[in-house]
């Protein structure tokens, strides 16, 4: 049966429990009958008329229909049965990642974000410990979902980094872009059904999803009528094989502290500014074979008083990388190997900070 004879038929079904027997006999979708018998005696065909509707495809509509009521996010499996990660599915291709032994998610999930492969910018060479932590809770067999808390500028979106293109990750890691989930959204169900799409294919494709400022789901407002964010994510949260890691600060925290329902399903983890003696290592290891080896030598000591002395308000080891790739930047454009360290420090730190508002 074709998707528009089958969206015709969803269209006319009074209940939802009709509904899902239309799904589970018009196509390959595995479907839950049993647990959802009690919707017989309700009437939705109002609802189901809207969302056959406002479906372009019997997926869709499925998205929508678990957006409307939080127990039916088990009710259909939108993984076709018996179907293998390497088949065609929605005309793409899923193939194995050789390197996790994890599936691939479809390119189609880029509009939402995109997978940290990668590490950019500092090494962990100072954040064994919390990577240690961040990997232990995120392979409990139960409440298996971090948020990492710290202030700006300490660190968490490059511990996640780490972590994600680490061998302590069993699992692949999708950075989940909200702007981009929002974007778009201006009708009741639209960012229910992006939001609902991606939670189902992390659990379905065993992949964790990263939310950096993970508070504004407390803040963001659905279209008229529509669910929180929040509720959305707590049948997912309570899944074992669903994982999720969110990165806040301690000014923002409360936003998800206050709804407790949400909090207890997470692990809160807190991130403290690194030492001198591991921003030593740091600065060694970013000099060690630049152009700041022989600018600067090794003159942590003296960088890290003017950082203190100008920039108080700001973190490590996020001011003293900026101001290391800003001078490493000067030295290659300007050059200022004549120069003693102390000197050259000093110019390119009076530069670096002339300009700067805070």
């Amino acid at each position: 049966m074709n998707t528009n004879a089958v969206l015709d038929k969803l269209s006319r079904s009074q209940n939802i429990y009709g509904a899902l027997e239309v799904i589970a006999e018009c196509t390959d979708l595995a479907v839950n009958l049993d647990s959802f018998r009690f919707y017989k005696d309700v009437n939705d065909s109002a609802k189901l008329r809207m969302l056959a509707q406002e479906s372009k495809t019997v997926e869709d509509f499925v998205r929508l229909l678990k957006t409307t009521d939080s127990d039916l996010a088990r009710a259909v499996d939108l993984v076709p049965q018996g179907n293998s990660s390497n088949k065609v599915r929605d005309g793409e291709v899923r193939e194995e990642n050789p390197g996790t032994g994890n599936r691939r998610s479809p390119s189609r999930y880029s509009s939402l974000g995109y997978f940290m492969d990668t590490c950019r910018g500092q090494s962990d060479v100072a954040r064994h410990e919390a990577l240690d932590e961040l990997a232990i809770v995120m392979n409990k067999r139960t409440t298996n979902n971090v948020i990492v808390c710290a202030p700006p500028g300490v660190g968490k979106t490059h511990l996640v980094e780490s972590y994600a293109s680490s061998n302590k990750c069993q699992f692949e890691v999708f950075y989940l872009d909200l702007p981009r989930v929002i974007a778009g959204t201006k009708y009741r169900g639209e960012l229910e059904s992006k939001m609902v799409t991606i939670l189902t294919a992390s659990i379905d494709e065993e992949f964790a999803i990263f939310v950096d400022e993970i508070h504004t789901l407390a803040l963001t407002k659905s279209a008229e009528g529509g669910v929180n964010l929040l509720d959305i994510l707590k049948p997912y949260l309570l899944q074992p094989s669903f994982r999720m890691i969110g990165a806040t600060t301690p000014d923002e925290v409360d936003h998800l502290l206050a709804d407790n329902a949400f909090a207890r399903r997470f692990t809160f983890m807190r991130l403290e500014e690194l030492t001198d003696e591991q921003l030593c290592g740091i600065y060694a290891e970013f000099t060690n074979g630049s152009c700041l080896e022989a600018a600067f030598g090794s003159k942590f000591w003296d960088v890290k008083a003017r950082l203190d002395a100008a920039l108080p308000q700001k973190n490590y080891p996020d001011k003293l990388l900026d101001y290391l790739e800003y001078a490493e930047s000067f030295v290659e454009t300007l050059g200022i190997y004549k120069h003693e360290p102390e000197a050259a420090i000093s110019i390119t730190m009076d530069r670096y900070l002339k300009n700067r508002f805070t």
